[in-house]
């Protein structure tokens, strides 16, 4: 499915694209200001080395959770001094900044488990407590005043895709299956 393991582009074509992309990227930071070029160029970094070191041992897990969470960081960065200045965003910030960092290590773990010849249920049983710490967070703070009460909404849909991305398909030795699970996290 992937270009460049099936060989449809070349690694000189690929490493040239994300030259351009970077470069680019950094580029479209400075228009915004001096926080978002730093913040381009850290997540930058920690996508190299992901791809380059971390890719293939358990810090991978928690590298790519560490790229997501600067990519929204780096969103925010056009208003950070509204953002320093008000409390309640930043702690608003920090919970969603936290719990994006739990998911996205929960679908790295996952994705890279069900690949493995055969999943074990410890990978399941991890996989659930690290995907079960999001909706107990988010709860928390709304309960706490942090969020709205219309956030239950939302949580209730995405408790309600992490179950049927989930329940009765872990497990199967299909990749296929993996497949979907991973892609339904992912869109969830």
């Amino acid at each position: 499915d992937r270009p460049l393991p099936a060989g449809k582009i070349s690694p000189r074509s690929a490493l040239a694209f994300v030259f351009v992309a970077a470069i680019s990227a950094i580029f479209l930071a400075t228009l915004v200001g001096i926080p978002s070029v730093f913040l381009a160029v850290i997540l930058l970094i920690t996508i190299i080395a992901y791809d380059c070191w971390l890719k293939n041992n358990f810090l991978g897990y928690f590298a790519i959770a560490l790229a997501r969470v600067i990519n929204v960081v780096l969103g925010y960065s056009a208003g950070i001094t509204l953002l320093i200045s008000n409390q309640n965003e930043i702690t608003r910030l920090s919970i969603i900044l936290i719990s994006t960092f739990l998911y996205v290590t929960a679908i790295s773990y996952i994705s890279r488990k069900e690949v493995e010849s055969s999943p074990k249920k410890s990978n399941f049983q991890i996989s659930i407590v690290l995907l079960s710490l999001i909706p107990a967070i988010l709860t928390f703070f709304t309960l706490s005043g942090v969020f709205k009460w219309d956030l239950f909404l939302s949580l209730i849909i995405f408790i309600g895709m992490l179950i049927k991305s989930l329940v009765g398909k872990y497990g199967s030795p299909n990749p296929e299956v993996a497949k979907k699970i991973v892609r339904n996290l992912v869109l969830s």
